[in-house]
């Protein structure tokens, strides 16, 4: 059987997301932790504050690799690949070949409905790997 899910602001590739939302940097943090144990969660979001702070371009990619990757797990660790996702917008910011190396990872039959973010056209979106685009809002069984 498979399910349907509603998701949206991922940000793939939006470093300064992870100023504007602390959860990013606990959620990233205890991602850290779970690889290496050898320091706690406070200080590996220590640690992440003070990599988004740096003037370094290499540190602060890094970085956002990093956020990237622990989204897509964690997509990948509900959705299965017989799965609906409605994806309702800012998926993420950068190049498009970073876009689509992101999007070819997540499982799921995906659709969108475009955010402020999503500034390529419907086309880009679908040649990606999302099935359906829209500008606007859905009606799905009488609900937006």
């Amino acid at each position: 059987m498979s399910n349907t899910y509603f998701i949206s602001d991922t940000h793939f590739g939006h470093f300064n997301i992870l100023k504007y939302c602390p959860s990013r940097v606990a959620a990233l943090a205890e991602f850290f932790y779970n690889q290496d144990t050898s320091h706690n969660i406070e200080w590996y979001k220590n640690y992440i504050n003070e990599m988004i702070n740096s003037d370094n371009k290499l540190v602060r990619d890094i970085l956002i690799d990093y956020h990237d990757d622990m989204l897509i797990q964690n997509w990948n660790s509900v959705v299965k690949q017989d799965d609906t996702v409605w994806f309702l917008g800012d998926f993420g910011l950068g190049s498009k070949e970073r876009a689509k190396k992101i999007c070819s990872q997540l499982n799921g039959r995906k659709n969108m409905v475009r955010g402020n973010h999503d500034n390529w056209t419907d086309e880009f979106y679908r040649s990606i790997g999302f099935n359906y685009v829209s500008k606007y809002p859905v009606i799905l069984k009488h609900k937006i």
